[in-house]
């Protein structure tokens, strides 16, 4: 299945040049939507807004196209900077950081700001990812400053990087930023509120 959704970038990026003069180049889109719940399970709000490719995003492209195989995905919240760090929606310890989503059987640190339900899908030419994580409890003022999706490739041909169960150690040492967004203007939560996080990345 990994394979098959880095054959599918592939040809969403193929398809998509052949619409582009030859000047205009490829462009990398990723639309953000949040959806935020409060404890009790009734809506609060939505919130939506536009994220780029990164710099290294461009490299995750490179190994794709050198073959590599999406080994998992992972989406990162966070306050968005040193100075805002007393300010992220999860903890450890009483110790606020940033939350991670991430794909069930990918690698993790088994941390209570880790949240294993990222799925994907391909639907009307977009890359889609779905999560939700849960802002923690005793929090003082948490945000939404900063988000990334990272994107971990594997060698096909290395030990324990098939493309599908993957190796822990090509993991850790591939994992690239691929799109990501510093807000100008931060989302404000409360403790316990659920986030529905949707991410559609499309090529243009």
């Amino acid at each position: 299945m990994k394979k098959l959704i880095t054959a599918t970038l592939l040809t969403l990026i193929l398809l998509t040049s052949t619409t582009q003069a030859a000047d205009e180049g490829i462009k990398v889109h990723g639309h953000w939507t949040f959806e935020i719940y409060n404890p009790d399970g009734s809506f609060d709000r939505k919130v939506e807004f536009e994220n780029a490719l990164a710099i290294s995003g461009v490299t995750a492209l490179l190994r794709i196209m050198e073959k590599k195989a999406i080994d998992y995905w992972f989406i990162r919240i966070d306050a968005g900077g040193l100075s805002m760090a007393g300010q992220h929606p999860c903890n450890d310890n009483s110790t606020p950081i940033p939350c991670s989503i991430g794909e069930l059987g990918g690698p993790t640190n088994n941390g209570p700001s880790e949240f294993l339900n990222l799925t994907y899908q391909v639907a009307n030419s977009k890359f889609i990812l779905n999560g939700s994580f849960t802002t923690a409890s005793g929090l003082v003022s948490p945000e939404i400053g900063k988000v990334e999706t990272f994107i971990n490739t594997c060698d096909v041909n290395s030990a324990g990087g098939d493309g599908q169960s993957g190796g822990l150690l090509c993991n850790v040492l591939n994992g690239t930023t691929f799109t990501e967004k510093t807000l100008a203007s931060p989302i404000s939560l409360s403790s316990g509120q659920i986030v529905q996080v949707t991410v559609e990345i499309s090529f243009s």
